[in-house]
């Protein structure tokens, strides 16, 4: 597995690690940094280091020898381990372990979570075994790409009906409930908004209340507090770890635009108000979220820049409203299918 970085790399990585493992495969994660990773379980994975590096002003000399010692260290693994196949699921990090794959002539697959390309699976997606994808339609593929499914944890896909979901988290049934949330790690930028933003629905007389998962930057009491103080119901948390139930008691969500996120979303079909992360890039979270807006009508995306409480309270309100015609539109995403299970493909590729 050629995989490191965030956690929309590394979670659909690991999900598909644990589902060959169980069929008997062996398999070595391999990249940068898997070591201090807060997204990657070492407890559960076989990895070895591998290092990498991006080309920038800071190390624009010291980047081709973090590569070239990562294909070294990748090539002199593969002697080692002897692998069938390479799965790599993009980002920078995966570049020296693709690299040396191609160099010792090591079949390898692509997985691509979001709807753009990263520079790295385009790069090797034309001598790839095979492409793959989830969800989206792929922007300007060099190559054909397969639409795959990912293995799911029942703890985020299971679905909880609104009525037991809201009593998990101990809010009323009578209330609008918004879902807040800012990725793996949270988003204090995005946070502090979306604060501000429903207090300000709350004193235009507008009664609604919140589930706000804030990430680790944050502290949970502070924010109840503040919710406690504007008399908005809320259940604050810095982490849930049975999202399905979050996903069953909301309305509507308000997040960032993350693979894992949308197509979790358009899963349980929630509405969202998307505020893509504004300093990708390739700004693939903004193609992620038009792909639901455009081919579903069930969200809204907005940009990040120049927005301030007054408008994000705005389109809180007017998420209010369209919320139910949103949820009518997502539940034909249910329609959507795809060829083959990503492990499937996987252990076919080596049988």
């Amino acid at each position: 597995m050629a995989a490191s970085g965030t956690g929309g790399h590394l979670y659909p990585a690991q999900a598909v690690a644990k589902e060959l493992i169980e069929r008997g495969c062996n398999v070595v994660f391999m990249g940068y940094n898997l070591t201090t990773s807060p997204f990657f379980a070492r407890d559960r994975f076989c990895y070895e280091e591998v290092a990498s590096a991006t080309f920038s002003r800071k190390n624009f000399i010291k980047a081709p020898f973090l590569l070239l010692l990562g294909i070294w260290q990748s090539m002199r693994s593969f002697y080692r381990h002897r692998p069938k196949l390479v799965v790599g699921f993009g980002s920078y990090h995966s570049f020296p372990v693709l690299v040396a794959a191609w160099l010792m002539k090591i079949p390898y697959i692509l997985f691509e979570a979001n709807a753009i390309l990263g520079k790295v699976n385009r790069l090797f997606a034309k001598k790839a075994m095979l492409n793959t994808c989830e969800l989206f339609d792929i922007k300007n593929p060099p190559a054909f790409f397969l639409k795959t499914t990912l293995p799911k944890a029942k703890e985020r896909v299971a679905k909880i009906s609104q009525e037991k979901a809201l009593q998990y988290f101990g809010l009323q049934n009578a209330l609008p409930t918004i879902l807040i949330f800012g990725g793996s790690q949270g988003s204090v930028s995005m946070n502090h908004l979306a604060i501000e933003a429903v207090t300000e629905v709350k004193a235009k007389g507008i009664h609604l209340q919140v589930i706000h998962l804030l990430g680790s930057l944050m502290q949970a009491e502070e924010v109840l507090q503040r919710y406690e103080k504007e008399k908005i119901p809320a259940a604050v948390k810095a982490y849930e770890s049975h999202m399905a139930q979050a996903y069953g008691a909301a309305d509507f969500l308000i997040c960032r635009a993350g693979a894992s996120t949308v197509i979790e979303q358009m899963h349980h079909g929630v509405p969202a108000l998307f505020i893509p992360y504004p300093y990708l890039k390739d700004d693939h979270q903004m193609w992620n979220a038009r792909y639901v807006v455009d081919q579903w009508q069930g969200a809204m995306v907005i940009s990040q820049k120049n927005l301030t409480k007054e408008s994000l309270a705005t389109h809180i309100m007017t998420m209010l409203e369209k919320s139910q015609s949103m949820k009518e539109s997502l539940a034909k995403a249910d329609c959507i299918s795809t060829d083959k299970a990503l492990v499937d493909v996987i252990m076919e590729k080596m049988s």
